[in-house]
């Protein structure tokens, strides 16, 4: 067993106090760092906790959770208890926790309707980034379900700091070295202000800005333009897209495009000869890379945050680091 990921979730236990003793979660298990998420509330105390598997691009379901069984053996942790797509509807009347993860979604009646009142729902983000398809807020609402996000940069985890690290990886996937370039960050929320403030820590010429008139303004200097609007839902490329293709290939065809967040189809790409980082389908709300593509701590920071602010949501206690839908 790799002792590194469980000693950044002892120590971020640790340090946020969490304690789950006694409590019934329902999450998933999934892959590479998400391995974890189950075993995060076993470590914290939790009495039962609920892992949902699924086969996905990323890994096969089975094979997902004979990975976490042997981590939980080697720690003597025997309470977690695994299902493949679906938890049978009898178990979910003794859930507390619900966490918004991927194998759950979407959480909504069909999920919530077989559950108490009183269970809660961590994001396991900021609340700002809430999805509408991921959980049936109006549901929660009406049947008194207490939701909230997790504040991402509180002193004792610093996680979104961590999307400035990321968007350098990706920057040096794309081979662009950012110190001495001329970037446009494409966004006006706060993943465009940490990132471009990270750009220019490595004395970088960077706008921030996500005014179509600005970037024509600045294209012809450029290097790339990195695309971080998490609230953008239009397509950047096609007959209705942002960017004008055959404006740009006039303007400045070397220009590369590379993608955070947003709704980018790589085929359409590859067959206008515009240039794409990394090379893959990208989609509006979702991460092209998660913070977990910068390494194990932000992720798993990250989650044990999550599960804290359930502890407090169930507690009536909401610190500066519960964040109340």
């Amino acid at each position: 067993m790799n002792k590194r990921p469980i000693k950044i979730i002892m120590d971020t236990i640790e340090k946020l106090s969490l304690n789950l003793n006694g409590k019934t979660v329902l999450t998933e298990v999934g892959t590479g760092n998400y391995l974890y998420t189950p075993i995060i509330p076993a470590i914290a105390g939790a009495k039962r906790v609920y892992a949902v598997a699924k086969n996905t691009k990323y890994g096969n379901a089975e094979e997902t959770i004979n990975k976490c069984r042997i981590i939980l053996n080697e720690l003597n942790l025997n309470q977690v208890e695994f299902f493949i797509d679906t938890v049978p509807s009898a178990e979910l009347g003794n859930v507390e926790i619900i966490t918004n993860s991927g194998n759950l979604r979407p959480i909504n009646e069909n999920i919530l309707k077989f559950c108490s009142s009183k269970v809660v729902i961590p994001l396991m983000f900021e609340a700002w980034e809430f999805r509408e398809e991921d959980l049936d807020i109006k549901y929660c609402i009406q049947n008194a379900i207490k939701v909230a996000g997790t504040w991402e940069n509180h002193p004792d985890i610093k996680v979104f700091d961590y999307c400035g690290l990321l968007a350098m990886k990706m920057v040096f996937d794309a081979n662009f070295e950012i110190s001495g370039n001329s970037i446009l960050v494409w966004s006006n929320d706060h993943f465009g202000e940490i990132i471009s403030k990270k750009f220019e820590e490595e004395r970088a010429s960077v706008i921030l800005s996500n005014d179509i008139e600005v970037f024509y303004n600045n294209l012809h200097e450029l290097d790339f333009l990195f695309i971080c609007d998490y609230d953008e839902s239009r397509i950047y490329f096609g007959n209705e897209g942002i960017f004008e293709i055959e404006r740009i290939k006039k303007i400045n065809p070397d220009i590369v495009f590379i993608h955070l967040f947003g709704n980018i189809d790589l085929d359409f790409c590859n067959n206008n000869k515009i240039n794409i980082s990394p090379l893959i389908n990208g989609s509006a709300n979702v991460m092209t890379h998660t913070l977990g593509y910068v390494g194990l701590i932000p992720i798993l920071r990250l989650q044990v945050a999550g599960y804290k602010v359930a502890e407090n949501l169930i507690k009536n206690n909401y610190s500066t680091l519960t964040q109340i839908l």
